[in-house]
């Protein structure tokens, strides 16, 4: 339990600060997250499809050595990391908030023409700071946390359901994952054209509408297909939703945010989806097998 709860505390920001990172090194080109983002999608397909096997093969023990190797690959990784902006970029964006401030400053100075330099002063101050959440930015992140819930009662318990269910093995619970990503790493990878063609909300309802098709599929599975390798293609549903609605949210984050804080922001999504999500929907989905 110790070292569960260690490892989770280290691991909890892991994702977050990567996507922080990754959108920092974009620079002004933030709509090419997707195309840094499926790689995610597609290691883990692979090291899961390594550990699968590996662990029919040999013992659920030896799966205790495959993360520490992937651990170590990870940690090497990160010493090779760039954490800036490409210069130019980061010059360009600069040139741009000069521009915008001076223009501000000016407007401010119209307006403040005959009050004291204190009041001007304070007005400048607060033009450039005032932000305000609008009722749109709110309920994008309860939504956010809602089908966090959702799919961490799939992830925690859809293995549990069919190996008990169907009599799916290891072999084929590890085979699933590749499955799982087989259109996720696509769907990144052409995620800044669906953003521009169909916009945000309407990619955030079709992941909706997946995620009720997947789920009724797997509810109907163990009375009309008993056969744990239909789960294969019900999977591919995942890697589209998933990459759909974390396409979106990132790309409505970036848009919604104060400058300024567009980490910050990008942190609480992270956060309300991989650790509030993910632990509320953990409890729940107990509570719900159990019954």
């Amino acid at each position: 339990m110790i070292i569960t709860i260690a490892m989770a505390i280290f691991q909890s920001p892991t994702v977050t600060l990567l996507d922080s990172m990754v959108l920092i090194i974009l620079g002004n080109k933030k709509d090419l997250y997707g195309k840094q983002r499926l790689w995610g999608s597609l290691s883990c397909g692979i090291s899961s499809f390594i550990t699968g096997i590996a662990v029919n093969k040999i013992s659920q023990s030896f799966m205790f050595w495959l993360f520490l190797l992937w651990s170590a690959i990870f940690l090497l990784s990160c010493l090779f990391i760039r954490s800036q902006a490409d210069p130019k970029d980061d010059n360009a964006e600069k040139s741009v908030d000069k521009d915008d401030k001076i223009l501000k400053t000016k407007n401010i100075d119209l307006e403040n023409n005959s009050g004291s330099d204190e009041a001007f002063l304070e007005e400048a101050k607060n033009h450039d700071t005032r932000f305000s959440l609008g009722i749109d930015v709110i309920m994008f992140f309860v939504m956010i946390t809602l089908v966090g819930i959702s799919f961490s009662v799939i992830s925690n318990y859809l293995f549990i359901f069919l190996s008990k269910r169907v009599g799916a093995d290891t072999a084929i619970l590890g085979i699933s994952t590749p499955f799982s990503i087989a259109l996720e790493v696509p769907t990144f990878y052409f995620s800044e054209y669906l953003i521009k063609r169909f916009g945000i909300a309407k990619m955030i309802f079709t992941t909706h509408l997946l995620m009720i098709l997947r789920v009724v599929l797997y509810m109907f599975m163990p009375t009309f297909v008993p056969n744990a390798y239909y789960m294969l293609p019900i999977e591919l549903l995942h890697g589209i939703s998933y990459a759909l609605l974390w396409s979106a949210a990132v790309a409505f984050v970036q848009k919604r945010a104060p400058k300024g804080l567009g980490s910050t922001f990008q942190g609480v999504l992270s956060t309300l989806w991989s650790n509030m999500s993910s632990s509320i929907g953990a409890v729940l989905g107990g509570i719900i097998y159990q019954r």
